[in-house]
């Protein structure tokens, strides 16, 4: 590509010569014969800092020289702006440097602004700067990474490494408007900018500071760490960039309890950061140390004890809870009121949205978590509706934490005491003599909500809400398990519902009872469910009906024969037991449903045999895909949580024993692995098939989070056992994957057969944590398990759920619970018909 050049001289008799070159890429080989020829529209204003000295003759006459030569240079540059290289020379008295930096305006005849222009300033000893102009079509050289905000709040910084040019613009106000004299620190290498605010300046909650990062060009800078702190180094906070390359601290989705306290003075002994000193450009400081972590990225822990609480049978908000907190994130916003048994909180502590939707309260310091003085919490819409399901976890100054999910009036209540109302879910939990019971409380149809549960003396009792009665056809069943989710056998529960009607029993051992029960008269108004075959009475010769029907809904003749109360049936020449499955049912002389009945199946070559359910029906043959994977003890699953290497080990050592049908045990080698640790036998038993692998040191860190590589190996490996792999034949063209990487082979041949998929920007990130919702999907591929979503959505009140995973437009929301319900399917041309 060619470049043309053309000069233009000025004398000036008391000056010394000057010039102005300007240069021009000829994009489509055109010849400019002359300078004449480059004429264009484009205007070029030179400003020096500080040069404002009228009363000085010789600042008058280079004034009046450089006036001469923006409008000799006036008209320039004649198409395609944006690509151009404009090339100024100052004599020595010019020199480029820190404490003379120059701003270029470039704009057309017209007044507008050119961005994108690259800028050469030359100074007589050859020292170059190089920069673009930014969306005003302005450029300030020597280029620093270092500025400070003007009275728009605008400062720009940039760095030159390896011929590349980074300039970024930032801007930086408040609810007030514009913030100048802010520092702005830019860590290229970081991907970061640090931001110190000025005098009269600090991050508050009620006049939040925004800050804005762009591309000289304009273009929003996503996913940069920004990093906003006051001049005497406290309050230090970092957030990340959105979309539009802005953060606000502190966010949004963080507001206090209650009006703050007043700003203290600053600490005079506080360990300095790097701030605005005395002089109009400070030297560049080194960045602080970010002691905190973005809020709007961070997932709270687990916890393994969640506490939740008493709900008000009728919570009545007094008028003493306050105006409630605004919190807000890109997908929720709400107002929060939170008070105790004094009224509300007036002292200062905070309310974090989270980005699932749920909700951690930072108690204030004076204000702890104790059963005699409860935290209400009440969560609503902008429009002022309860907002129904949501987890609020409550933290003290001692960093106790209790959980509790509000109810149908948007109100949670912590911490748990011996009373408490079930949830959604039918979830309660009870406290006494410092004894937690978790307790469920369903019908045959769904989970009761609003059941208020009470301990004491050891008993535990139910009062079913309005709506739910004990009632033979609808039974209530109540499930205690203790703070393990261990079930606890022998305990005495009282139900009673509206009409005071009572049925009491004690918890077997798996920790259930169903009341009220129902009895066996002999004259045909017994149970029909159960395990004794004929209920009161019975029959001595038995006599069945039996109906037969395909996985098509067409009826299919059988031979039937009867011997020892045990049904044998034969399938006619054609049909056959593979790729086919079969819905028996089978009834009495009367037409009543036989439950526990004992059936074989036949082809010519096959049987199968199974016991009719509490329907009198038995489906065959069905593989069963038992669950593998458990959520936590406070009903969530954490799609996007991590997963340790135990967790994805027990995982893999449940597989391999439902396939082999043995019992799980084993013994490692790995030198970190506690023997009595829960995860002891499943790392012992996946060791013994070589599913899983350590580190050089011989440890295998089972509470490290497993990477997204770690765990496809460990699926090709338990892939291996049950069908043959030959990996090495497969490529794989992620942009961060080369063939020396250590997981090649599995990531290639996991890749071609189907079971995981890379990022957008071609990238597959094996070191990056893997989340639990990749990790059911993989597993469920490498196993062949594809959700029945029909029957999920029909069914989905019955089925084992988590609270956090209720949407079905989720990407992950049919996956998680293929993983967590056994059930039986019949899988044909991938797809899966679950039959319960």
């Amino acid at each position: 590509m060619d470049i043309h050049q053309c000069s233009v001289r000025f004398n000036d008799n008391n000056i010394n010569q000057r010039k102005a070159w300007i240069y021009l890429k000829d994009r489509d080989k055109r010849k400019y014969p002359s300078y004449a020829a480059l004429i264009a529209d484009a205007v070029v204003y030179y400003v020096e800092k500080d040069n404002t000295d009228t009363t000085n003759e010789a600042a008058i006459q280079e004034n009046r020289l450089i006036d001469r030569i923006c409008n000799a240079v006036q008209k320039c540059i004649a198409d395609a702006l944006s690509s151009e290289i404009l090339k100024q020379v100052f004599t020595s008295d010019k020199k480029s440097g820190k404490d003379n930096r120059v701003t270029i305006t470039v704009v057309t005849e017209k007044g507008e602004a050119v961005s994108g222009l690259r800028v050469q300033v030359i100074g007589d000893t050859d020292h170059i700067e190089n920069g673009y102009t930014n969306i005003k079509g302005q450029i300030t050289l020597p280029m620093s990474n270092t500025d400070i905000t003007d009275d728009k709040g605008n400062a720009d910084v940039g760095e030159i490494k390896d011929d590349k040019i980074y300039d970024y613009t930032v801007v930086v106000s408040d609810e007030q408007g514009f913030i100048e004299n802010a520092l702005i620190t830019l860590v290229a290498e970081d991907n970061a900018v640090l931001v110190c605010l000025p005098d009269g300046k600090v991050i508050d909650y009620y006049n939040r500071i925004t800050v804005k990062v762009t591309k000289a060009d304009g273009t929003p800078v996503k996913d940069w760490k920004v990093t906003v702190y006051n001049k005497d180094g406290s309050a230090i906070r970092t957030e990340i960039t959105d979309e539009d390359g802005i953060v606000i601290v502190p966010p949004l989705s963080e507001a206090p309890i209650s009006k703050p306290t007043p700003t203290p003075e600053p600490d005079t002994e506080a360990t300095p950061l790097p701030g605005i000193e005395t002089t109009p450009t400070p030297e560049p400081s080194d960045k602080p140390d970010e002691t905190e972590k973005p809020s709007g990225t961070e997932t709270p822990a687990p916890t393994d004890k969640p506490t939740e609480t008493e709900k008000p049978t009728e919570p009545t908000p007094t008028p003493n809870i306050g105006d409630g907190a605004v919190v807000q994130n890109k997908n929720y916003k709400y107002k929060v009121f939170v008070w105790d048994n004094d009224g509300v909180i007036t002292e200062f502590g905070l309310v974090k949205l989270l980005e699932n939707g749920n909700l951690e309260i930072e108690l204030p310091a004076n204000k702890t978590l104790n059963p005699q003085n409860k935290i209400n919490v009440k969560v609503v819409n902008a429009d002022d509706t309860a907002i129904k399901g949501i987890t609020v976890t409550v933290t003290d100054a001692a960093k106790n934490t209790a959980s509790d999910m509000t109810n149908s009036k948007g109100i949670a209540v912590v911490p748990a005491s011996d009373t408490d109302i079930t949830d959604q879910n039918g979830y309660a939990q009870v406290i006494e003599d410092g004894k937690i019971y978790n307790v469920i409380v369903e019908d045959t149809k769904v989970k009761i909500e609003n059941a208020v549960v009470k301990v004491k003396d050891g008993k535990i009792s139910v009062a079913l809400p309005d709506g739910n009665v004990l009632d033979t056809a609808n039974q209530t069943t109540v499930t205690v398990t203790d703070k393990d989710n261990a079930p606890v056998k022998d305990i005495n529960i009282t139900v009673t519902d509206k009409n005071t009607k009572t049925a009491t029993k004690t918890t077997d051992a798996n920790g259930k009872i169903t009341v009220p029960v129902k009895t066996s008269t002999g004259g045909g108004g017994g149970s029909t469910s159960g395990g004794s075959g004929g209920g009161g009475g019975g029959y001595i010769k038995p006599s069945y009906t039996v109906k037969v029907v395909d996985k098509g809904g067409k009826t299919v003749n059988v031979n039937k024969t009867v011997k020892d109360d045990k049904i044998t049936l034969t399938l006619p020449n054609g049909k056959t037991l593979d790729d086919n499955y079969y819905t028996i049912t089978v009834t009495d002389n009367k037409g009543k449903t036989k439950a526990d009945i004992d059936v074989t199946l036949k082809d010519k070559a096959n049987s199968v045999s199974g016991k009719t359910d509490s329907n009198g029906q038995v489906i065959m043959p069905l593989p069963e895909h038992k669950a593998y994977i458990v959520g936590y003890p406070d009903g969530t699953f954490l799609p996007d949580g991590d997963m340790s290497r135990a967790e994805a080990a027990a995982i893999f050592a449940r597989l391999i024993a439902e396939e082999k049908g043995e019992t799980i045990s084993g013994k490692s080698s790995f030198t970190d692995i506690d023997k009595n640790g829960w995860y002891a036998d499943y790392i012992g038993y996946l060791a013994k098939y070589k599913v899983i692998e350590g580190y050089n040191d011989n440890t295998f860190k089972p509470d490290s989070p497993v990477t997204r590589a770690e765990f496809v190996a460990m699926s090709v490996r338990y892939y291996s056992l049950f069908n043959e792999v030959k990996k090495g034949g497969y490529t794989v063209k992620y942009t961060d994957v080369n063939k020396k990487y250590w997981a090649y082979d599995d990531i290639a041949y996991a890749k071609n057969i189907g079971w995981l998929n890379g990022y957008s920007d071609g990238s597959f990130r094996g070191d990056n944590k893997i989340t639990r919702a990749e990790v059911v999907t993989v597993v469920n591929r490498a196993t062949g398990r594809t959700a029945d979503k029909e029957f999920v959505k029909d069914n989905f009140t019955k089925l084992n759920r988590f609270i956090d995973v209720t949407d079905s437009s989720k990407w992950y929301f049919f996956e998680v619970n293929e993983a967590a319900n056994t059930h039986k399917a019949a899988a044909l041309d991938k797809t899966e018909t679950w039959v319960k």
